[in-house]
């Protein structure tokens, strides 16, 4: 769990903080003989894990802003994303999963790495499986980083992959 260390010092955890994120033998070390107020340790966590929700909704959505101004630059269809009245695409029948970007006429999709799950070792898993999933439901799915974004590689990407899927040669 990510806290700051002002939140770990108001529940009494010392020494627990190591970049940013709060560790069990941390935790156990600095309980002493009563150890934390369980009503600071769950108003802290709450307080954390808000500001990183907020930090990665708004890293996603200045992503997908930049991407999708880029797409309208060189003609592409505005794609289902945040920024859609509609919202991200839910592709998969049975599971709850969303792609970043969604052209469902030529069944492409988008995924910009590294915002939210994206980021973890279990969430490059379950996009792993999203991904798979996705092929299986006959999608295209481009994994791209933010980096790729903000250098103009990633339209390029999205460009070829649109044209090619919306003029297939016979």
């Amino acid at each position: 769990m990510h806290l700051t260390e002002k939140d770990a010092k108001a529940m009494g955890i010392e020494g627990a903080v190591d970049c940013g994120t709060v560790t069990l033998s941390g935790f156990m070390a600095s309980r002493g003989p009563r150890g934390p107020d369980p009503d600071k340790v769950r108003e802290a966590i709450k307080r954390a894990n808000a500001a990183e929700l907020k930090r990665r909704l708004e890293m996603e959505l200045q992503g997908t802003t930049e991407l999708v101004t880029q797409l309208k630059l060189v003609g592409i269809p505005e794609p289902r994303s945040l920024l859609h009245p509609d919202g991200q695409l839910k592709f998969h029948p049975d599971r709850r999963w969303r792609l970043d970007l969604a052209w469902e006429d030529v069944k492409l999709g988008v995924e910009i790495q590294g915002f939210g799950t994206h980021s973890s070792a279990k969430g490059l898993l379950q996009d792993t499986e999203k991904a798979c999933e996705a092929a299986v439901l006959g999608w295209t799915v481009l994994p791209l980083l933010y980096r790729d974004v903000r250098a103009g590689r990633a339209v390029n990407w999205i460009e070829k992959v649109y044209h090619r899927l919306a003029n297939p040669r016979v």
